[in-house]
């Protein structure tokens, strides 16, 4: 069953009692064009993808335990109008207590997640783990932004919260017919408004709820460094020509 929302957590905080979580500047959201705002594409349009388990690492008893943790993050990040923060947090909190159940080995299982953070968001496996080619904060920024410019259509702010209601209410008529009507539209006439500023999160769930039918493995190839940095370019030519640097 859906909840409502508790309250939001603030932007972009870093607990300093958890030192494993490794720090990375802040990234804003996506944003449209002038006068327009993001919802999410049609299911017909848009495929969410994630990979089999953790791509990077070498351990691979942490990387089974972990699995889970890198889907969220990946169909997290590929959210419509979701923040970098929420996808930071979803992620560390479910790679925590994934590592819980390794007790000694704790903190290896923990180094272990570190190396597929929100730091690593393009569709490769990293064989070379070092911290000299670890991506920097604008690459990982330019990287969620493209995920979003993929996953969202950008429509007129006026038509913005019939447009967004309208997509959330498809998505339930295929995936969760009971809660809605014979008309196609919401039940429960508060359930729209209790979840006004925090849809995107609501989207995320619903996508993880429905994921054997949403969201495709998708096989990540091991990326030389020079594909790597032809990726990059490529990124943030993308982010310029819109704007965003």
């Amino acid at each position: 069953d859906f909840i409502l929302p508790g309250l939001s957590r603030n932007h972009w905080v870093h607990d300093h009692t958890k030192s494993h979580r490794n720090r990375i500047g802040k990234c804003g959201p996506f944003d449209c064009p002038a006068f327009h705002r993001p919802i999410p594409k049609a299911e017909s349009n848009y495929t969410f993808w994630a990979p089999d388990g953790c791509p990077n690492g070498k351990q691979d008893n942490y990387k089974e335990a972990l699995g889970q943790c890198c889907t969220l993050k990946y169909v997290c990040a590929q959210t419509c109008g979701i923040s970098f923060q929420e996808c930071f947090d979803t992620f560390w909190e479910c790679a925590e207590r994934a590592c819980d159940k390794f007790q000694q080995d704790h903190r290896n299982c923990l180094d272990e997640a570190g190396w597929n953070d929100m730091r690593f968001l393009l569709k490769e496996r990293r064989e070379k783990l070092v911290m000299l080619n670890m991506p920097k904060d604008a690459d990982i920024c330019t990287a969620f932004h493209g995920l979003q410019r993929g996953s969202c259509d950008c429509v007129p702010q006026a038509e913005w919260e019939s447009k967004l209601k309208a997509r959330f209410e498809d998505h339930f008529r295929e995936h969760h017919p009971d809660k809605v009507t014979k008309k196609g539209t919401f039940k429960d006439k508060k359930f729209w408004k209790a979840w006004k500023g925090k849809r995107a999160e609501l989207f995320f769930k619903m996508v993880m709820q429905s994921k054997d039918k949403l969201v495709k493995n998708t096989d990540f190839s091991a990326e030389d460094e020079q594909k790597q940095m032809e990726e990059h370019v490529k990124n943030v030519k993308r982010a310029q020509e819109a704007g965003e640097l």
